[in-house]
């Protein structure tokens, strides 16, 4: 899904001038290396960062990191001096959700740790996603993981608290997800989109010395709820900026809707920008788009009025 959204725009002409660092690991799973690809502008540096969640369908990889510029979005982010990280995190059918929140975090971890690297503020740092892109970007924003102070890897000492964060169509409550008590699951399949395997949760069992599928149910609604953005909203959550078209079929719109409520209960800065007869994503960008996203982090990021 991104990455056809990416394709889509592989002839566009390149104005911004950038040093691209591929597939720079940021960490280990399972003996496999994550990767992220960094954008750094050679002029106009903001010193602030974006990270950009590589994701659609709990899918990933680092051929979307490389040609992750051609987005105009996250090019547009570049010409604007904002270094730009592009991550790849562990996909599906391997990995559930569960297991891919931790990568996100991770890399949050990394690149604080290397900011006097890149030239950036380690407490300017924003995220954004589309779809599983998104929602894992506000997990990572409104839930983020504690540090580990004891551990031997310097990286897992930083903290993963997000400064501002853009979300285009996001899940945000998994068990009511489009209507009360139809889970997020129950509602793909009913489209007949896949994404069974994020959500085939297991655990490690000591007597049979293996992972067995978790299989109760009070148990798997526990992780629906804990992987649920929703759940996660606090005074403390940095300002949220939202995209959601209404004709939006795959994600309902009131997933974004119901995160409002809650952003809004609560305190924190938030904005919903509805996307008028669009459904999960749009080809051509809608009014002010990319100024929106500018002028957001612009102003949590760097403090700058519009």
């Amino acid at each position: 899904m991104i990455l056809l959204f990416i394709l889509l725009h592989l002839s566009e002409d390149l104005a911004a001038q950038f040093d691209h660092q591929q597939d720079i690991v940021y960490g280990y799973k399972d003996g496999m290396a994550l990767v992220l690809d960094a954008y750094i502008p050679e002029e106009n540096k903001k010193g602030a960062s974006v990270i950009c969640v590589m994701s659609g369908g709990m899918r990933s990889g680092p051929y979307w990191c490389h040609y992750a510029v051609y987005d105009p979005i996250i090019k547009g982010l570049i010409e604007s001096g904002y270094v730009v990280f592009a991550v790849a995190h562990g996909s599906q059918p391997r990995y559930t959700i569960e297991e891919i929140r931790r990568d996100i975090s991770r890399a949050v971890r990394f690149i604080r740790h290397n900011s006097d690297k890149y030239e950036i503020d380690s407490q300017k740092i924003g995220i954004m996603g589309r779809s599983s892109g998104a929602q894992l970007a506000l997990m990572a924003s409104l839930g983020p993981l504690p540090s580990d102070p004891v551990s031997w890897d310097t990286v897992e000492h930083e903290s993963s608290f997000l400064q501002a964060v853009v979300s285009y169509y996001p899940g945000t409550d998994l068990i009511n997800f489009g209507q009360a008590n139809k889970t997020i699951l129950e509602h793909f399949q009913s489209i007949g989109f896949l994404i069974d395997a994020a959500f085939d949760f297991h655990q490690w069992d000591t007597l049979t010395n293996r992972f067995e599928r978790i299989e109760d149910p009070e148990l798997i609604r526990q992780l629906y709820v804990e992987n649920s953005p929703l759940a996660h909203v606090s005074e403390d959550a940095p300002p949220v900026l939202l995209f959601h078209g209404d004709a939006d079929n795959t994600v309902p719109i009131q997933q974004s809707e119901i995160l409002v409520t809650q952003l809004k209960k609560v305190g924190v800065t938030h904005k919903l920008i509805i996307a008028k007869d669009q459904g999960h994503g749009w080809e051509d960008p809608i009014e002010n788009e990319l100024l929106n996203i500018i002028n957001w982090y612009n102003m949590h990021l760097l403090g700058m009025e519009n």
